[in-house]
């Protein structure tokens, strides 16, 4: 029974996925076929690697593994077989870099002494990943409607997930999917401090409106998606990175809290340097300093990322959906 929760969230998943894709696939008008049955399963595996992440009996069962960096690497194949099988895009090259590049990954710890230069060295392996066309090559598109990249996008998060958390076992800082009472209120509270100021920065270096042609039929529901999206992808990924890993290693290294939550802020905005494909993107350093700033607090006065990931979840969300530029 104590797995319980975990098996729900992955039956939920996978329920999820199929419900998504059959939609996707009606409003397109594309049949079903065994490629797409394929790129299913992958991605299901995939997002059933990345949800059980999220549970402490799925960890301490990999943690308990003698040779857990080697299951953690070999986990990355299964997805990438079945999707190559079924579309007919089999590559031993791709195999073999995927396979070289998780094992790099899954032992980074068990290789390189702990301290800051290695957790600068990992953080930037994984965004050489993100910002590469690796998972394109990897997972090659089936149509020009239906792109797959997203599968190899879901298993470089997760992958770097496993490896924090089991491998390297510090800084988990209160990893989770599901914000506590206090994590919701506390991230409720630094998204009011934040607003103000990410106001003025905008105001300073790109003035924004709300959006006059809002559905409010469908914008709440469009807020409501855009808010899980961030919430347990890109706010999850990038707070347990830079507000669970580098936030306290750097205060470590300053002796300073507030000296590692500026540092952190400030490398936090200038990974968003080339952000949306334009170099250099001043707009998007400051703004995102900025967000650092606050969800980097919200993890301080919490002692937990599910807080800093509900003010980054609504801020981005406030932002995507309701601003535009003047």
């Amino acid at each position: 029974m104590r797995n319980a929760p975990l098996w729900w969230t992955l039956t939920a998943v996978w329920a999820a996925l199929f419900v998504g894709v059959t939609i996707l696939l009606r409003q397109l008008q594309i049949p079903l076929s065994a490629a797409i049955g394929a790129a299913l399963v992958a991605a299901g595996i995939e997002a059933s690697f990345y949800a059980a992440s999220g549970f402490a009996g799925a960890r301490d069962w990999v943690s308990g593994l003698r040779l857990k960096a080697l299951w953690i690497a070999v986990s990355t194949l299964p997805a990438y077989l079945i999707y190559s099988a079924g579309t007919g895009t089999f590559n031993w090259r791709a195999l073999l870099l995927l396979a070289a590049l998780a094992s790099v990954i899954a032992y980074w710890y068990q290789v390189l002494p702990r301290g800051l230069a290695t957790d600068a060295g990992f953080l930037a392996l994984m965004a050489c990943g993100l910002l590469t066309g690796l998972f394109a090559f990897l997972y090659p598109p089936i149509s020009k409607q239906l792109r797959s990249d997203y599968i190899g996008h879901v298993m470089w998060l997760r992958l770097g997930y496993w490896v924090l958390l089991v491998v390297r076992s510090r800084g988990e800082m209160g990893f989770g999917f599901i914000p506590r009472r206090i994590d919701w209120a506390l991230g409720l509270r630094y998204f009011a401090y934040c607003v103000p100021v990410a106001a003025v920065v905008l105001w300073a270096v790109q003035p924004m409106r709300f959006k006059t042609n809002l559905e409010w039929g469908k914008t709440p529901l469009i807020a409501l998606g855009t808010f899980a999206g961030i919430l347990w992808v890109v706010a999850l990924s990038e707070e347990l990175f830079f507000r669970g890993m580098l936030q306290p290693a750097f205060a470590k290294v300053v002796r300073s809290s507030w000296l590692g939550l500026v540092v952190t802020s400030a490398f936090f905005g200038l990974v968003h340097l080339s952000f949306g494909g334009k170099f250099p993107n001043w707009k998007m350093v400051m703004l995102a300093g900025t967000l650092g700033l606050f969800c980097g607090r919200a993890a301080q006065v919490a002692g937990s990322i599910r807080a800093s990931m509900v003010t980054h979840a609504l801020v981005v969300t406030l932002y995507r959906v309701f601003l535009t530029p003047k």
